[in-house]
C-alpha cells in the first residue's frame, strides 16, 4: 500500500477513534504508523518501532542495539 494510502488510512481512523479506547484500535493505529515508518526509512523513532513491534509479537527471537537500550532504561 501507498504511503499516501496509508496516511488517508489513519486520518480516517483518527477521526473516528481517537483517544483509542480499545486494544484493537490501539494496536490498528500503530501498526499503520508502523507502515508509514517503513515508507518513510530516513524517519527513525525507536521507541515507537519498539512498541510497534511488540504490540503485535508475542516474543523477540533478535534484539536491535536499540532494543537493548530500550530495555535498558525500562529496567
Amino acid at each position: 500500500m501507498s504511503r499516501p494510502a496509508i496516511i488517508d488510512k489513519l486520518d480516517y481512523f483518527l477521526r473516528k477513534h481517537m483517544p483509542p479506547d480499545e486494544e484493537c484500535f490501539a494496536v490498528y493505529l500503530l501498526v499503520e504508523i508502523r507502515k508509514v515508518m517503513e515508507h518513510d526509512k530516513s524517519a527513525s523513532n525507536p521507541f515507537l518501532k519498539f512498541y510497534a513491534d511488540w504490540s503485535v509479537h508475542t516474543s523477540k527471537d533478535r534484539l536491535t542495539p536499540q532494543m537493548e537500550q530500550i530495555l535498558n532504561e525500562i529496567y
